[in-house]
């Protein structure tokens, strides 16, 4: 019995070595994808000037438009409201590489290299609320919830990618704003790489509401990560966000081809 105990436990820890391997590899590849999405994004950027469209203390944050170039590129919702800092409209996808679990360090580069910090899929047409679970809370609040959009507040030198989905149409906004009721007060799923029907961790509530509505996005089929998302033929950045070493961030958000400044 201890035998064939230790046999299995071998084998156990084998699939295991395996399947972390092939996660690795898999997300390692689709990194580069993720730093060349951001890397093209960001180099159509133009830079706003403190003054030119508002007043802003240019020592805290710096801003800039990223002109429509793609048909796909759909500027007829909010991108990103510097007036209110809502980043989004609804369907819209908002994801971080922050680590939830700030107290253990180790896990900083694993979840910046796979963008698996946070998620939330946007509600409203003006940005302010979102979709979201976490998993570091209390008991209580380690459900699915419908919050404030709060995206906008960088900590501690992450990034934020905001995702539009090509061809997102008014029935699949009007799609989610359905969808999303049957989730609320689902509570979390710690088994990050198996599904469960009731229980979900951040990006995988995203994928399964889209899903829901028709729409796919992680192209891999397997465990949903932020790489995913952002490497998915199916979505596009129109926001962009990141703290420089200075503590000053810097917020790029998709705009029209006429857009003055």
């Amino acid at each position: 019995m201890k035998i064939r105990f230790q046999k299995y436990l071998k084998r156990l820890l084998l699939f295991l070595l395996a399947l972390a391997f092939i996660f690795t590899v898999n997300g390692t590849i689709e990194r580069q994808y993720v730093k060349r999405e951001i890397r093209d994004f960001v180099s159509r950027a133009e830079y706003i000037a403190p003054g030119v469209l508002f007043d802003y203390d240019d020592t805290k944050e710096r801003f800039y438009i990223v002109r429509k170039k793609y048909d796909y590129e759909d500027v007829n919702y909010n991108t990103y409201d510097y007036i209110n800092e809502y980043i989004g409209s609804t369907g819209d996808i908002i994801v971080t590489n922050r680590n939830p679990l700030s107290e253990i360090k180790i896990l900083d580069s694993l979840i910046v290299h796979f963008w698996i910090g946070h998620a939330g899929l946007v509600l409203t047409d003006d940005g302010s609320q979102t979709l979201e679970i976490v998993g570091n809370d209390t008991l209580e609040l380690n459900e699915v919830l419908e919050l404030d959009n709060t995206f906008n507040i960088n900590l501690r030198g992450e990034e934020v990618v905001g995702l539009r989905i090509k061809g997102i149409t008014s029935e699949n906004k009007e799609r989610i704003q359905v969808i999303k009721d049957k989730y609320l007060g689902k509570k979390y799923n710690y088994l990050f790489i198996i599904n469960l029907a009731n229980r979900f961790y951040c990006i995988d509530l995203i994928t399964r509401v889209l899903e829901d509505v028709g729409i796919r996005i992680n192209y891999d089929f397997w465990v949903s990560t932020g790489n995913d998302m952002i490497t998915s033929k199916n979505t596009y950045l129109f926001y962009y966000s990141y703290v420089d070493k200075k503590g000053i961030i810097h917020r790029y958000f998709l705009v029209d081809q006429e857009f003055s400044i």
